[in-house]
């Protein structure tokens, strides 16, 4: 990408482990960034959209990823069939809970898709905090500008036993306990 991207905290990326990584969403850098800086394997959930885009979308299909259309209830349904059996599966996955990103600094509200997985599969959301990447390609924009991008790896939220809460709270609790964590390490408003 033409600049460093800086990680934080390597120590909370649960070995082994089927989790779902969520992170805010401010650029299509995001993505390069975040194989850049993981370095862990995982299944990538993206809009149907970014299928349609040159390389990007060839480059999702060959390698597994998935992706729904946002538009088509029916479909979303199965997506989270299908990101349930890659967590059963022992895949972990990644999902940008903001559903899109736009020009406008700050943490837009999260979708509960992530959440309601974590729950449904007992598995626990790795939070991942992204900075600079919306400096580096604007959206809107074609061409990057230097930035320092970094990513910060927080402790995993583990959802609470099923006779602990009700379903609808945890998935609330833990997209709330998510996005206040991501936003804090992220340094951007919650919107």
């Amino acid at each position: 990408m033409g600049c460093p991207v800086r990680v934080k905290g390597r120590e909370n990326l649960p070995a082994g482990e089927a989790v779902i990584y969520v992170s805010n969403h401010t650029s299509f850098a995001d993505v390069i960034a975040l194989m850049a800086g993981l370095g862990v394997g995982y299944r990538f959930i993206s809009k149907i959209e970014v299928n349609s885009m040159p390389f990007i979308g060839m480059f999702l299909r060959k390698l597994g990823h998935l992706s729904f259309d946002r538009s088509d209830p029916p479909a979303r349904i199965r997506q989270m069939a299908e990101i349930e059996e890659s967590l059963q599966q022992g895949i972990p996955v990644f999902i940008f809970p903001e559903g899109t990103f736009t020009p406008h600094e700050g943490v837009r509200p999260f979708q509960l898709g992530a959440f309601k997985a974590a729950v449904s599969t007992g598995r626990a959301i790795c939070p991942v905090a992204i900075r600079g990447t919306r400096q580096f390609l604007r959206d809107g924009n074609i061409l990057p500008r230097p930035s320092k991008i970094s990513l910060t790896i927080l402790p995993p939220i583990r959802p609470a036993a099923a006779e602990a809460a009700s379903d609808w709270q945890e998935v609330v609790r833990l997209r709330d306990e998510t996005r206040a964590a991501i936003a804090q390490h992220s340094g951007k408003p919650l919107l």
